[in-house]
């Protein structure tokens, strides 16, 4: 199934959203896929990954390259100022993107990708997926839903509620946990 999803989502996606994969690998690559052992298609992703970057709600949502992912975590498990860990963070979280400044994280342990809002003198975990292809699929049916599509937003600023309402069918007909969207929805960088 790996190969297969990220041969599909490279596949089915729009060239307009920059997203760019590649081969190349290093020495850091290979002790960030130590980290990730447990989970081969963040791996995979990860292995190719070059760029990747799409237009979400508000701003954009920016995935991390594997040469990004170290220098990803600063400001959210690793002081800026002091390059030291951050107590409050969980060793078990680590930072793949983030959209609005908001950080998306990877569960090392439970598999799970979370947002939080960031700035607010805590991390209040807002559940994204319970994995990382249901997170591939959610933003899959994501770019689907806005592809070839100019105006996303109603004249209030918010995501009109026909782009919505076709994303929650899509996240249904792919017999995705309907929860998802409403997970999905709540998060801060929606609107």
């Amino acid at each position: 199934m790996n190969n297969q999803m990220i041969k599909l989502f490279k596949k089915e996606i729009d060239v307009s959203f920059n997203i760019k994969f590649s081969v190349e690998k290093n020495l850091l690559q290979e002790e960030i896929f130590k980290i990730l052992s447990n989970d081969s298609l963040i791996i995979e992703w990860f292995q190719h990954l070059e760029f990747f970057q799409i237009r979400w709600f508000i701003e954009n949502l920016y995935l991390y390259n594997v040469n990004e992912l170290l220098d990803g975590q600063i400001g959210y498990s690793i002081d800026s100022n002091t390059n030291k860990p951050i107590p409050s963070w969980n060793k078990n979280w680590l930072v793949i993107g983030y959209a609005s400044s908001d950080p998306i994280i990877y569960n090392l342990k439970t598999k799970k990708i979370y947002s939080s809002i960031h700035g607010t003198g805590n991390w209040d975990l807002i559940l994204i997926s319970n994995n990382f292809e249901e997170f591939l699929t959610l933003l899959n049916l994501w770019i689907t839903t806005i592809s070839n599509k100019n105006i996303i937003y109603n004249e209030y600023g918010e995501i009109k509620e026909s782009i919505l309402s076709e994303f929650k069918e899509l996240i249904n007909d792919a017999c995705l946990d309907k929860n998802l969207y409403e997970h999905f929805i709540k998060l801060d960088w929606i609107y």
